[in-house]
């Protein structure tokens, strides 16, 4: 069964009366929105809007790190970080992204080595592969939604400031100060341009601490893809959301046969999903000898397998313990 918020009716009704080409669906790809309440304490936020389409258009030629397209796209490459995403092949890509370095007339430099590329190399794209070239969202972005209602007294103190955690191996804290975002750790760079990559998430702190946190209202738009999205597992720790603005459960999102279980219902055995109701809650797959199915690992020890452990909104942790994955996610509507 397909969900979605109820908001989305209208619009996926709109949706469905597409075409069937790439091209049309991209020139009316449904926009939306969806609301959420940013609470004190920690606030699981994913990305699953995409940013309406900057250029669409066909590939005419491919090497490993450069796509020749059939027109010239028109992008500000010194303000925006571009990610190339395929929308129709004959090869098993569509939903395929890779960020863009640079561009000379119709020819795309990719930044072959960006961490939240699905793929590294594009040789095999085949001729009139479909694609759309869009921005990624950012934290500066994000900030904007926020407004004036993010608390901090720009003493540059994590004691007395909102935070944002992002997990690179460790949870790595950003703090506003004067209206700006900035690592807290390092060289304590300006934060404003560090992308939210597609399928991604990170901790939002509201600071019961600082100022008076009171619930942020935030409404996030854009546009809904119309094309399976690709996500990205790899190993150890991430935070991961759903590739589009609607629940998702692990089935949704291709997990159960594809992630490592354990046959002895240990959690040290398994790959895991963690959601975060004040603390985080341990879900593990296990392997029954007939099939993989998710488990609470707490409480009741539920199956979860059609539970939606995503929301539009949120994003939770896994955990890959061996084996990186990269999922074709079927568009669920």
């Amino acid at each position: 069964m397909i969900k979605f918020p109820i908001k989305f009716i209208t619009l996926l009704t709109g949706a469905a009366l597409l075409g069937s080409s790439a091209f049309a669906q991209v020139a009316t790809d449904p926009v939306g929105y969806v609301s959420t309440t940013i609470t004190s304490g920690y606030n699981p936020i994913g990305t699953s809007f995409a940013k309406a389409s900057t250029f669409t258009g066909s590939v005419s030629a491919a090497t490993a790190g450069t796509l020749t397209l059939a027109d010239s796209p028109t992008l500000d490459v010194a303000n925006n970080t571009y990610y190339v995403e395929v929308l129709e092949s004959t090869a098993d890509i569509v939903g395929e992204r890779i960020d863009v370095a640079s561009v000379a007339g119709s020819v795309l430099t990719l930044d072959t080595a960006a961490s939240h590329n699905t793929l590294s190399d594009v040789s095999a794209f085949p001729v009139d592969t479909v694609v759309v070239i869009r921005s990624h969202f950012t934290v500066g972005e994000f900030n904007a939604l926020l407004g004036d209602a993010v608390n901090s007294d720009d003493a540059f103190s994590a004691a007395t400031s909102d935070q944002i955690l992002f997990f690179d191996g460790s949870f790595k804290t950003y703090l506003e100060y004067e209206g700006e975002w900035y690592e807290n750790f390092g060289d304590f760079n300006l934060a404003t341009d560090k992308v939210l990559a597609p399928g991604s998430g990170f901790f939002y702190y509201r600071n019961p601490g600082a100022g008076t946190p009171s619930d942020i209202e935030v409404v996030f738009t854009g546009a809904v893809r119309m094309n399976n999205f690709v996500q990205k597992l790899d190993v150890g720790y991430q935070f991961v959301s759903t590739g589009y603005p609607v629940a998702a459960d692990p089935v949704d999102l291709q997990l159960n046969g594809n992630l490592e279980a354990s046959t002895g219902f240990v959690a040290e055995e398994s790959d895991l999903i963690l959601t975060w109701d004040g603390s985080f809650k341990t879900h593990i797959l296990y392997d029954d000898g007939a099939s993989s199915v998710w488990y609470e690992n707490f409480g009741d020890f539920n199956v979860v397998d059609d539970s939606n452990l995503l929301s539009a909104t949120n994003a939770v942790l896994m955990l890959i313990r061996n084996t990186g994955q990269v999922l074709e996610v079927p568009r669920p509507f």
